[in-house]
């Protein structure tokens, strides 16, 4: 689904005479209470979100148009499958964790943060100042467009197009000329940048951190890392970029962090060293 800026205007002002079903409350995408409907809402209609909404089975956001707010976030606590062909516009705060797919339209002009491996078979509109934070694989097989930055902790495959001014930022580049992406058979345009005007970028090397781990994946009381280089530096986020734990510093390969203070949800360990840093995001459940 490949959609320039024009045709992509076109997609959203089309879901304009879809009824729309409106968030009320904080509470799960598949309840009820949650939407102004006292119903789920279905794929006939549009979805506006001025609360936290949370995604806690797999889904398909397959409906005319999902809006999140400026007050408003899409959040998970596991990894699900998420798959999107719909307009998806974010304004606000969505954080999807898992095998996340895009076939429709994603609009981004606020912070997106996905944990996992994306894969782009559609259209992703970055807007000016927005950022989208990828923690894991990325696959564009269609249009990542526009202006903003993408961040990509793993490895970056273009098989489509990437245009614009976006800022990409791949925190593990193998290569050692632009365009700075570990596998690129599609088109980079030349306004394209690297790592040069974004929130994420990092200076990693290939080489920082590869050894270090956390364990396990799925945390209840603590959380183990191991691999570290001495002298690094460790502070535990949540999944908006908050200093969840005070940051330490490493004086072995080991260090475990007590997670009892904490509440369920997304996480994300950052290593941090003279070569660059290391994310490794894991999920508290309980």
């Amino acid at each position: 689904m490949r959609c320039l800026l024009a045709a992509c205007f076109l997609a959203i002002t089309s879901a304009s005479n879809a009824q729309s079903v409106v968030s009320v409350q904080n509470g799960p995408w598949l309840s009820p209470s949650t939407w102004d409907c006292a119903c789920v809402p279905d794929f006939s209609q549009n979805v506006v979100i001025m609360h936290s909404v949370e995604i806690n089975s797999a889904l398909l956001l397959g409906h005319q148009q999902v809006q999140v707010t400026s007050v408003g976030e899409i959040t998970m606590s596991f990894p699900e499958t998420v798959s999107f062909n719909t307009v998806l516009i974010n304004e606000g705060h969505v954080l999807i964790m898992g095998d996340i797919l895009n076939q429709g339209l994603f609009n981004n002009a606020g912070f997106a943060e996905f944990i996992g491996t994306v894969l782009n078979d559609g259209s992703i509109i970055s807007n000016a100042g927005a950022v989208m934070q990828i923690e894991g694989d990325f696959l564009n097989q269609d249009l990542l467009q526009g202006e903003g930055a993408v961040c990509v902790t793993d490895q970056t495959d273009n098989q489509g197009t990437i245009s614009g001014t976006i800022d990409l930022c791949d925190w593990t580049p193998t290569v050692s000329m632009p365009p700075f992406i570990d596998l690129n058979s599609g088109t980079v345009e030349s306004g394209v940048t690297f790592c040069q005007n974004s929130p994420c970028a990092s200076g990693v090397h290939e080489a920082f951190g590869l050894g270090i781990g956390a364990s396990p994946s799925l945390a209840q009381d603590e959380v183990v890392l191991t691999g570290l280089p001495p002298g690094v530096a460790v502070v535990l986020m949540d999944a908006v970029g908050r200093v969840a734990l005070p940051a330490r510093m490493a004086v072995s390969d080991r260090m475990e962090l007590a997670l009892s203070s904490l509440p369920a949800g997304a996480f994300r360990v950052v290593v941090r060293g003279a070569a660059g840093q290391r994310v490794l995001p894991f999920v508290i459940a309980r």
